[in-house]
């Protein structure tokens, strides 16, 4: 009986230890007991609850218990290079702002409605569902990534799936299994060798290439403003049906296959080496009427130029909103194709700093009472949102 009472005794310590709670009751470091209500310094397995301005100068790690960061509360490294691990059930909810150089998800769960910024490194070996503001270097994701907000990334290498549900701006792209755009969608280059759905706005500034299967569907837009090459080079089974609208600003050439419903229209060079066929408009803007080199398979119900297409291309504004001089010292000036409804400049920590409500296509901005900095620019149009970025000096 004496045992069975200390086997208990032992489950309840354990269970006692592992479930203690630690809430901030005033701005300071994460290391310093008067920081907390406990008076201690929260480890492995509290229940941590930031309602202040913490800061943490040291690597961290949770394989249990969780971090909640209120709104209008942060948790910010303090110093460099710092990063913070997540393991096991451990859990992070982040409401107000995480400012950190290195985040790792190896488990757990994670929830942003917030801010996460600063991230010079980011790794999801679990499910996100971003419904804030992340702004990260290199993003490395063997997780499903659900964008429902906003996520601007330099490097972004993607392992499962990619979902991106309202504004993305991502510098180099890397798809190995699959992405899924409904929002907006804006890359720097790009390079599909998975699967990528496009239901709505994508714009590629620099070059594109569809090795895996590419569906873009009878609402997609598909924006290149360099050169963009349909193919596999070792499997040879790339695919793109395109049952919406592509726009190349300089060279296509298709090694593989090519299909659909939809319209292509190429402002230089175009190269056939695989199989086209469907029901698509083709307009070669350099030679209308055909192709510059065709030694595939092209079908009968292919027509070129049919309906016109981009009359000088090069001379076309490849941007549907443009926010010049950038960087400015004192003012902005905006020019969109559709009317502007509403607009929010942000700072680096996801504070609006000043907003608007405009209907115009054409206006500029007083940004000379501002700090010198990074600031994020969010333009509302009617059916679209877009995220610039500005930097004042």
């Amino acid at each position: 009986m004496k045992k069975l009472i200390s086997v208990f005794l032992l489950a309840f310590l354990a269970v006692s230890v592992f479930s203690q709670t630690a809430t901030s009751v005033t701005n300071g470091s994460f290391l310093m007991p008067t920081t907390w209500d406990c008076m201690c310094i929260p480890t492995d397995g509290y229940i941590i609850t930031i309602n202040h301005d913490v800061t943490l100068d040291s690597d961290y790690m949770m394989s249990s218990g969780s971090i909640t960061i209120s709104s209008g509360a942060s948790l910010v490294e303090s110093g460099t290079g710092h990063g913070i691990l997540f393991t096991g059930t451990a859990a992070l909810n982040v409401q107000g702002t995480f400012t950190f150089s290195k985040l790792a998800m190896y488990g757990g769960t994670i929830a942003n409605t917030g801010t996460m910024n600063g991230l010079d490194s980011l790794y999801l070996g679990v499910d996100f569902s971003n419904d804030g503001f992340v702004d990260a270097v290199e993003v490395s994701s063997s997780g499903n990534f659900f964008n429902n907000d906003t996520l601007f990334a330099v490097d972004y290498l993607s392992y499962m799936p990619f979902n991106n549900n309202h504004y993305a701006e991502i510098e180099n792209f890397f798809i190995n299994i699959g992405a899924s755009n409904n929002g907006d969608l804006h890359l720097g280059d790009c390079y599909n060798n998975g699967h990528l759905w496009n239901q709505k706005l994508m714009i590629v500034s620099n070059d594109f290439t569809n090795a895996g299967r590419l569906d873009n569907d009878t609402l997609g837009a598909i924006t290149i403003m360099q050169n963009c090459t349909n193919g596999d080079t070792v499997n040879n089974d790339a695919r793109w049906t395109n049952n919406g609208a592509v726009t190349v600003y300089m060279n296509f050439q298709n090694l593989d296959s090519l299909l659909g419903d939809g319209t292509f229209c190429i402002g230089l060079n175009t190269a056939n080496y695989g199989y086209m066929n469907g029901t698509y408009e083709f307009c070669d803007n350099s030679n209308p009427g055909t192709l510059n080199l065709n030694s595939g398979y092209i079908g009968s119900g292919i027509t070129y130029c049919s309906t016109p297409c981009l009359s000088s291309i090069a001379e076309t504004d490849l941007q549907p909103v443009l926010v010049f001089p950038n960087p400015a010292s004192d003012y902005i000036h905006i020019v969109s194709v559709d009317m502007i409804t509403d607009w929010a400049l942000f700072d680096i920590s996801g504070r609006v700093v000043m907003d608007c409500r405009e209907y115009s296509d054409d206006f500029g901005i007083d940004i000379s009472d501002l700090h010198a900095g990074l600031y994020y620019l969010r333009l509302e149009t009617e059916d679209n949102s877009f995220m610039k970025s500005i930097i004042k000096e």
